[in-house]
């Protein structure tokens, strides 16, 4: 048996080794005493026919 389809990677995101680190403020401690303490977000890259457009949510 064998799958029909080949599995693709998306070939986005690739780790630079040589990167400085950011520091890990929030420690996975996602308690807060007031609104907007801590905010985390992510980037999203969308292809468009008019180029790249970065999505980043709040």
């Amino acid at each position: 048996m064998r799958n029909k389809y080949k599995h693709r990677s998306n070939r986005i995101t690739k780790a630079d080794k040589e990167a400085m680190k950011s520091d890990n403020r929030i420690e996975r401690d996602f308690e807060a005493n007031e609104p907007l303490i801590n905010v985390v977000t992510d980037i999203t890259e969308v292809k468009t026919a008019n180029g790249k457009l970065y999505v980043s949510v709040i």
